[in-house]
């Protein structure tokens, strides 16, 4: 997908499954999650925040919850 090529540019495999039902959507929830550093958290709501009008917690929540690339996509950084 052009999703996992943004993180693995050079190589034609990623280590994640290709998927083509990934919704622009949840790409843009996966990738503010990408922009939370190492060793920090966020929360739904602030990514519901960053994202923009049309957003909650909960749609966030739903986005993350269909994270096929974790580890490489954090989720696990957002509580």
């Amino acid at each position: 997908s052009l999703f996992m090529q943004s993180f693995y540019p050079s190589s034609s495999r990623s280590p994640a499954p290709e998927r083509s039902d990934e919704g622009l959507k949840e790409q843009l929830v996966w990738r503010a999650a990408c922009l939370i550093p190492r060793g920090r958290v966020s929360t739904y709501g602030e990514l519901a925040r960053l994202l923009g009008e049309g957003w909650t917690p909960k749609s966030v929540g739903q986005a993350l919850k269909q994270n096929p690339h974790a580890p490489v996509v954090p989720c696990h950084r957002v509580i």
